[in-house]
């Protein structure tokens, strides 16, 4: 977990570290505070979420561009995001990042969510 913690703190504009009594999270945040992007959220107990739920900013308002996000995570091995999901917090093992080629690929969909979010006006100048 602190390796991507370490790799999302590199990408991200900050990180929201949770306060929960018994199990921890990080979400890399992409855009100012008060107004930023929530895109994923990583927990202590080995899970991954996928905050679609969340997506309420522009450009993820908009169902077709969280359906194409979910498309570029679901080319990770082991990720199978339902569309029946497009507005909730679909999770999957964090496990499922062990393997570089893809946790690379994971990185590289957040990579281009994080670009379209600060191109529709979420990052501070």
């Amino acid at each position: 977990m602190l390796a991507a913690a370490e790799e999302n703190r590199e990408k991200a504009d900050w990180i929201w570290w949770g306060k929960g009594d018994r199990s921890g999270s990080f979400i890399p945040m992409f855009g100012p505070r008060g107004s930023a992007q929530t895109l994923v959220a990583v927990w202590t107990y080995g899970s991954v979420e996928v905050q679609f739920q969340w997506m309420t900013r522009p450009p993820f308002s908009d169902v077709s561009e969280r359906r194409a996000l979910r498309e570029l995570l679901n080319e990770v091995p082991g990720v199978a995001i339902p569309e029946s999901a497009l507005d909730k917090r679909p999770a999957f093992p964090l496990s499922t990042l062990a393997d570089k080629a893809s946790l690379a690929r994971f990185l590289g969909a957040l990579d281009w969510a994080a670009a379209k979010a600060r191109a529709a006006g979420q990052t501070a100048p």
